[in-house]
């Protein structure tokens, strides 16, 4: 059975941060639960970078993202590379 990535939806940090999250059980996705209802498992998310944080051992990374609703940390392990090039001031297109 091929297994397929869930739709990224558009979202707001806020919706994310203060939704209910809800752990399921065995390969069910996770989700976070939204005051209007909707499931979020997989978001799409338009922000400004105002943090970042590359280890010194090159094997963790981090970006503090603010939509003007909220602010959330996206974080990466061993594949550095892909923020290496976000800068504090940069807008990105996460999909997460």
């Amino acid at each position: 059975m091929e297994k397929k990535r869930l739709t990224a939806i558009k979202s707001d940090i806020k919706s994310i941060t203060k939704g209910k999250y809800v752990q399921q059980e065995g390969f069910s996705p996770n989700y976070a639960l939204t005051d209007t209802g909707m499931r979020l498992s997989r978001v799409r998310v338009l922000a400004t970078v105002v943090d970042k944080f590359l280890s010194e051992s090159g094997k963790f990374a981090a970006v503090t993202l603010d939509d003007g609703t909220d602010t959330i940390r996206a974080k990466v392990f061993n594949a550095v590379s892909m923020f290496e090039n976000l800068n504090v001031g940069d807008t990105t297109d996460v999909i997460a």
